[in-house]
């Protein structure tokens, strides 16, 4: 996954004219497991430049990923139909200069290094997997933004978001790399599971819902606008908590919601 699958940084194409390549490579974004909570928590993530993610790469008219198992972790799927998760968009990631037969050689060696028992959540993931293939094929990285959950450690089971470590949003920060994206989303999604007045768990895989995203913008909106959070809900307060996030905008009681400046 993701993407939960975050952590590699941008590398130009082999080549600065892929147009000379042979074969068209195009990076399958999908929305983790078919819940559509998950969709529309990724419609709000996706502005803040990150989300829950599953990644393929198709080329040659095949879609490749990984995921765990008990063999090789990587399979294949026809483009876009990948029936464990929900098709979001596709990513031109442009045109490799290997051979059909070359690429079938690359996968061949992948599947022996990318074995299922070998996946990890925070390491090892469906999109680390298409950043190194896309990478074996001669072009750019996977985008920032697919992978900029994974290192926090997000899965999904049932509609309920799990992170590898979620006692605090410092411990997830830890994780992640510093001053990247995961630390005001993780912080954001704290305010929604506060609000919703969940316990908290003794573990580190006490949960998140898909719910507390729009929970936490709700809540951030109410710090902006400086009103009742136990009073009725306004569209304003949503719109109010979206422009905190995307503008940077943080008022004197938002210690606890603080997003990088980029």
């Amino acid at each position: 996954m993701a993407g939960l699958c975050c952590c590699h940084e941008s590398y130009e194409s082999e080549s600065s004219d892929d147009e000379e390549g042979i074969a068209e490579v195009t990076l399958h974004i999908y929305d983790v497991s078919r819940s559509e909570k998950i969709e529309m928590a990724n419609d709000i993530l996706h502005k803040l430049g990150t989300g829950i993610f599953h990644a393929a790469v198709e080329v040659y008219g095949l879609e490749w990923s990984y995921g765990k198992s008990k063999g090789s972790g990587v399979f294949s799927c026809q483009p876009r139909s990948c029936k464990a998760h929900h098709f979001r968009e596709s990513v031109p990631m442009g045109h490799t200069r290997r051979t059909e037969e070359e690429v079938h050689e690359i996968i061949d060696a992948m599947k022996l290094d990318w074995r299922g028992p070998d996946y990890d959540l925070l390491k090892r993931n469906c999109t680390h997997f298409s950043d190194d293939f896309c990478y074996q094929l001669g072009l750019r990285r996977v985008p920032k933004w697919v992978m900029n959950l994974s290192a926090a450690g997000v899965t999904v089971k049932g509609g309920t978001l799990y992170l590898k470590s979620v006692t605090s949003a410092p411990g997830v920060a830890a994780a992640a790399k510093a001053g990247s994206i995961e630390q005001g989303v993780i912080a954001l999604m704290e305010k929604g599971r506060e609000r919703r007045e969940a316990k908290q768990g003794e573990d580190s895989e006490s949960p998140f819902h898909a719910t507390d995203l729009a929970r936490g913008l709700v809540q951030l909106g109410q710090d902006v606008r400086h009103v009742d959070h136990n009073g009725r809900v306004h569209v304003r307060d949503v719109v109010a908590g979206m422009k905190a996030v995307v503008f940077r905008r943080h008022s004197s009681n938002l210690d606890a919601f603080r997003l990088p400046v980029q």
